[in-house]
């Protein structure tokens, strides 16, 4: 993690949070393609690609990060 709280994804950057800034922060492909960030064993939330931007665990789906989605 930067020291602004950012992180390189993708060839830009995308802001996580500037309590991480300087940390090892986790990144996991999901079974759906999606990648979940995690501190430690603390989930973080989700990597949206479309918009180049990261959405809060609060602020994700209902389902857990990592679990596949009924479609």
């Amino acid at each position: 993690m930067r020291h602004n709280g950012e992180i390189r994804w993708n060839g830009g950057f995308i802001y996580v949070s500037q309590s991480l800034a300087g940390e090892a922060i986790a990144a996991i492909e999901t079974e759906d393609g999606q990648w979940a960030l995690s501190f430690h064993a603390h989930p973080l939330g989700i990597i949206d690609n479309r918009r180049m931007k990261f959405v809060r665990r609060s602020a994700a789906p209902n389902n857990p990060l990592g679990a596949a989605t009924d479609a």
